[in-house]
C-alpha cells in the first residue's frame, strides 16, 4: 500500500509539473495582442493549495474518471468558467460560446477559416462529454478541440478501442468517422507537447503558434522539420 501511495504521489507531481510547464512555455511563445490585456495565461494553473477544490462528481464527470485526468484537472482549470454547471440539452449553443474562453494553445488558418485549438477545463469537458453521449452515443473524455471544426482529441476511458483506458485518440473528419491513435496516455502526450515547445518545433504566425512538427520517430535528418510520422503495426 505504501509503494502504491508513493507512486501515486510521484505521478501527481509529474503531471502537475508537465501541465505547469506547458502553460508557461505556451504563454512565452504567444505574446499579447493588446496592451493592458491580462498579462498571461498562467491563470489556468490551479493554485496548489486549491487542488482539492476539484471534485469529478460535482464537475459532472464520471466517477470512474482515469487517475491522470483527475490529477490533470486538479492542476488545470479556468477561473472564468467556475460559475458554470452542467447545461441542459437546449442550451448547448452556450457550450460553444464557452469554448472562446478556454486556453488557446494553437491557432491556424485553413482556407479562410480561423481554427483555435483549445484545451478544455473541467466544465467544458463535462458538458462536451454529455453532448457526445446524448447526440452521438459516444462515451468519451474530450480534452482538446479546434473551435469551428468537427474534431476532438479524447481519452478512451472505457477502452472502446482496445488500447487501454488511458489511450488518447483524435476523432476527425466532418464526413466520415476516423479515429487516429495519438498516445498511450495523457501524461505521454503532455511530455511530447512539452518537448516540442522546449525544442521550438513549431511555426509562429501572427504571434500565435500555428502548428507543431512532431519529430518523434520520424527521421534522423535534423534539417527536416515538418510533418507527422505515423507508425504502422
Amino acid at each position: 500500500m505504501f509503494e502504491f501511495m508513493k507512486a501515486s504521489l510521484f505521478r501527481q507531481r509529474r503531471i502537475r509539473d508537465l501541465v505547469s510547464q506547458v502553460v508557461h512555455l505556451t504563454n512565452e511563445q504567444m505574446p499579447l495582442e493588446n496592451e493592458g490585456e491580462e498579462d498571461s495565461i498562467i491563470k489556468f494553473i490551479r493554485p496548489m493549495q486549491n487542488r482539492f477544490d476539484f471534485d469529478p462528481v460535482n464537475a459532472g464527470l464520471p466517477e470512474d474518471l482515469s487517475f491522470e485526468v483527475f490529477i490533470f484537472y486538479r492542476t488545470f482549470y479556468n477561473p472564468d468558467l467556475q460559475g458554470f454547471k452542467a447545461l441542459n440539452l437546449h442550451q448547448y449553443h452556450i457550450l460553444f460560446q464557452l469554448l472562446e474562453h478556454e486556453m488557446n494553445f494553437t491557432e491556424t488558418e485553413v482556407h479562410g477559416i480561423n481554427l483555435k485549438f483549445v484545451l478544455f477545463s473541467e466544465v467544458t469537458c463535462s458538458n462536451m462529454s454529455k453532448f457526445l453521449r446524448q447526440m452521438h452515443r459516444l462515451d468519451l473524455i474530450p480534452l482538446t478541440h479546434p473551435n469551428g471544426y468537427r474534431q476532438v482529441m479524447f481519452q478512451d476511458y472505457r477502452n472502446i478501442f482496445g488500447h487501454g483506458h488511458n489511450a488518447l485518440f483524435l476523432h476527425t473528419s466532418p464526413h466520415k468517422q476516423y479515429y487516429i491513435y495519438i498516445a498511450p496516455s495523457l501524461e505521454v502526450w503532455l511530455k511530447s507537447h512539452l518537448e516540442n515547445l522546449q525544442k521550438k518545433r513549431f511555426l509562429i504566425q501572427n504571434n500565435k503558434i500555428s502548428y507543431f512538427a512532431e519529430m518523434k520517430n520520424m527521421c534522423q535528418n535534423p534539417d527536416f522539420t515538418h510533418g507527422t510520422f505515423v507508425e504502422k503495426d
